[in-house]
């Protein structure tokens, strides 16, 4: 298994401000595979429909990620939002269904 597999299995719940788990890291001693991965995982996670609860909609769980302070490293979290919003061409306002694919 390469070492960056088992890197980004191993820490991607760790958190920029050192809050999260199983070590504790922070910032610089999480690599940036991991950093990213913490994103996707998070973005994935409330972006999808679960027997629990509704999905999120991208908007929605861009704007609560880039509310939350500490979670995850901001750099990157801007070069995903930014490539989430190219990524997906514009979908007119009158067949938005609740801000879905409304990337702002």
């Amino acid at each position: 298994m390469p070492q960056t597999v088992l890197d980004v299995c191993l820490h991607h719940h760790e958190r920029i401000d050192g809050k999260g788990y199983p070590f504790g890291l922070s910032d610089k001693q999480i690599s940036v595979p991991a950093r990213l991965a913490a994103i996707c995982d998070v973005y994935d996670a409330m972006t999808s429909a679960r027997s629990y609860k509704r999905a999120w909609t991208p908007v929605e769980t861009l704007r609560m990620m880039l509310k939350s302070e500490g979670h995850f490293d901001r750099h990157l979290l801007a070069q995903f939002n930014t490539s989430l919003r190219t990524s997906f061409p514009p979908v007119p306002a009158n067949e938005r269904h609740n801000g879905a694919r409304a990337i702002q």
